[in-house]
């Protein structure tokens, strides 16, 4: 017999009962969120018995409470993504793909930066890895789909010998991003088992009854069919070369007063030791994301201002994990529950659905 429960604190959900619970809720009920849409998420791991709709909420009404100055920042994602694919930047590989009687055989792969297909050379086909040297996605050489405009549906990467079945390969759907930077309006998504989506002015209709594994950034998304969407935090890391972030006003420089004038008399003192800035020196790690305050690229000071204060790094900063230097990050979802998504009226229900970003500067020689 199903149970539910109501609040009136959270009338636009409701609280049920279903069995076979883990974790925490190991052999008992756990609990399950229904929306007025009729749209579920099950939360296998909590106790139906002690749970409360308010559990769930959270303290900002809306899903873009949580984003600040979001179309600031997916600018600068975007013109990091430029830089990403621009030939001369040496920031990531384009993977070569060979059409043989239908088969699509892919070779030239890296292991130190990431890795792009562009979807209409694998689309419908087989990937064949022989040729691919052993390579597997990794944080340090995710693999980028780079899906053309025009395109108005998404289906399975056929690469052979990775299976999403967990225990197998599901993980390196953490690995695995589809780039839709250059599609608008409506974009199916069926038969997609791994890998995130990156599609900001698209239209997502997961319409598949195959359940994919990944996180999804999108202007909107409906669901229907039987497929399901998991929750696999993408952890690939992308270089970004020498871009502004159109996210960060530029400060014009200083002028120097032409009236002011020099003194010429004044001595250099020879024992005091000359001042040494390292150009190469470290980049540090950003916080949390401040809506006052989009996220930009630090750099160090100039070399040629011995004057210019140091910038202190953020060491409270739990969303970056990397030793790398971190230039810019969009979100984490540590700052977004889902379960608190829903309470704030988005139309969202499937875990994973809100993306994020994580960008390091690349240091090349």
């Amino acid at each position: 017999m199903l149970e539910e429960r109501n609040e009136s604190q959270a009338d636009s959900l409701s609280l049920s009962q279903r069995g076979g619970g883990t974790g925490p809720a190991q052999g008992g009920d756990f609990a399950r969120l229904t929306n007025a849409s009729g749209g579920v998420m099950d939360l296998r791991i909590v106790p139906f018995a002690s749970a409360e709709l308010t559990d769930f909420q959270t303290s900002k009404p809306a899903v873009a409470d949580y984003f600040g100055d979001v179309d600031a920042h997916v600018a600068s994602v975007e013109s990091y993504l430029t830089s990403l694919y621009d030939p001369s930047s040496d920031l990531a590989r384009q993977v070569t793909v060979a059409d043989q009687g239908g088969l699509a055989f892919v070779e030239g792969f890296t292991t130190d930066r990431p890795n792009v297909i562009d979807y209409a050379d694998v689309a419908g086909k087989t990937v064949k890895l022989d040729r691919a040297g052993g390579y597997a996605p990794t944080a340090q050489a995710p693999l980028i789909v780079r899906v053309p405009a025009g395109t108005m549906e998404i289906g399975q990467l056929r690469f052979e010998g990775w299976s999403s079945q967990a225990g197998v390969q599901q993980s390196y759907a953490r690995y695995i991003m589809l780039d839709l930077s250059d599609l608008t309006g409506s974009v199916r998504i069926n038969g997609l088992e791994m890998g995130s989506i990156w599609a900001p002015d698209a239209d997502l209709e997961f319409s598949s009854d195959v359940t994919t594994n990944g996180q999804w950034f999108a202007r909107s998304v409906t669901t229907n069919g039987a497929g399901e969407i998991h929750h696999h935090t993408f952890l690939g890391e992308l270089p970004c070369g020498d871009v502004t972030d159109p996210a960060e006003p530029t400060d014009p420089a200083e002028p120097t007063d032409p009236a002011e004038p020099t003194d010429p008399a004044e001595p250099t003192d020879p024992a005091e030791p000359e001042l040494e800035i390292d150009p190469e020196g470290p980049v540090y790690p950003l916080g949390p994301v401040d809506p006052a305050d989009p996220v930009a690229p630090i750099v160090p000071a100039e070399p040629t201002d011995p004057a210019a204060p140091a910038v202190p790094a953020d060491t409270a900063s739990p969303a970056v994990e990397s030793s790398a230097p971190v230039a810019a990050f969009l979100a984490t979802t540590g700052g977004l529950p889902m379960i608190g998504a829903i309470v704030g009226g988005a139309a969202l229900i499937a875990a994973g659905v809100v993306a994020v970003w994580r960008v390091r500067r690349a240091a090349h020689d």
